[in-house]
């Protein structure tokens, strides 16, 4: 695989590389980058797993303080 050649201080592969078959992959839908700041939604979904599992260490410690009765 081309991504696991060593490459040397240019970022050029050390080996020869032969490109054995190439082409296009269909996709169904096209990809879609917005650059709106004001995209609530997608503000939401990038932030949700992160603040989930931060929300989920931090009730878990409180959790653990409680037990121990501190």
């Amino acid at each position: 695989m081309l991504e696991h050649t060593p490459t040397d201080v240019d970022d050029r592969p050390t080996l020869h590389v032969y490109i054995a078959d190439c082409g296009l992959l269909p996709t169904p839908q096209p990809f879609y980058i917005s650059d709106d700041p004001y995209d609530l939604w997608a503000w939401i979904k990038a932030s949700a797993v992160p603040l989930t599992m931060s929300f989920s260490i931090l009730g878990f410690f409180q959790w653990m303080m409680m037990k121990m009765e501190i």
